[in-house]
This record gives C-alpha cells, sequence and structure tokens, in this order.
C-alpha cells in the first residue's frame, strides 16, 4: 500500500513537470487526473484599471444627471406662484415673502387686490402660508 501511494506521488510529480499528458495516461481509473499544468499569465486579464476608472467616472454622472431628472419630474410641489394659479384654477392676489426688513409695499398691494375682490361681491378668502 504505501509503495503504490509512492508510485502515485512519483507519477503525479512526473505530470506536473508542465508537459501534456497523452491521452491514454489521462483517461484512467482515479476519479481526478491532471491533464495539463496551469500557466501563470505575465499580465493581466481584462481591461485595464484606467478603462475602468473612465467608464465608472461615466456612468456615474449618466446616472446622477438620471437621477436628477427623475426626482424633478416626481417633485409635486408648487415652485413659482403660477403653478398655484394653474393647479388649483383660481387667481393669486399676492404674495409676501419672509424677509429680513419687511416690505410694505407687498402688503399694500395685496391689500388693494383684496379691496377691489370685495368690491366685486366675493365672500370668501383663504390666507395660506408655507411655513407653519
Amino acid at each position: 500500500m504505501v509503495s503504490q501511494l509512492k508510485n502515485t506521488i512519483a507519477d503525479m510529480e512526473k505530470r506536473l513537470s508542465g508537459e501534456p499528458l497523452p491521452n491514454i495516461d489521462a483517461i484512467g481509473p482515479a476519479s481526478v487526473k491532471v491533464i495539463e499544468q496551469a500557466d501563470l499569465p505575465l499580465e493581466p486579464e481584462g481591461p485595464s484599471k484606467s478603462v475602468i476608472m473612465v467608464l465608472g467616472m461615466f456612468m456615474s454622472v449618466f446616472l446622477s444627471i438620471m437621477l436628477a431628472f427623475m426626482f424633478e419630474y416626481m417633485d409635486q410641489s408648487f415652485k413659482t406662484p403660477r403653478d398655484i394659479e394653474q393647479a388649483l384654477s383660481v387667481p393669486l392676489l399676492g404674495s409676501v415673502r419672509r424677509r429680513r426688513r419687511p416690505r410694505p409695499e407687498l402688503y399694500r398691494e395685496l391689500a388693494d387686490h383684496l379691496f377691489l375682490l370685495n368690491k366685486n361681491g366675493h365672500s370668501c378668502i383663504a390666507f395660506m402660508s408655507a411655513v407653519p
């Protein structure tokens, strides 16, 4: 038994020399046979690192632009007073933006619009705020 193992080890060492085996030696009773020794590649396989980096940069820019357009398309919020008029089909009388220094002319303009609206017979007015 020991001599048979030594012969098997010697055969395997002879086969690992890098020379291809004849078909008769490759086919045998063992479940695994070494047919050919693997070669070590001298250069890495596949595309170079610089090509991968450039493609990665282009893909990231493309995906970020696509995500920006997708989020803009899905955004349902009002951005301008004209958006409110178009969505609700009601006239916008005025808007007062919150600033550090109050601008009295905005309040006067809003009061004038309310006065004219009241003269036309409208009795229901809604005030809305974007902030609490």
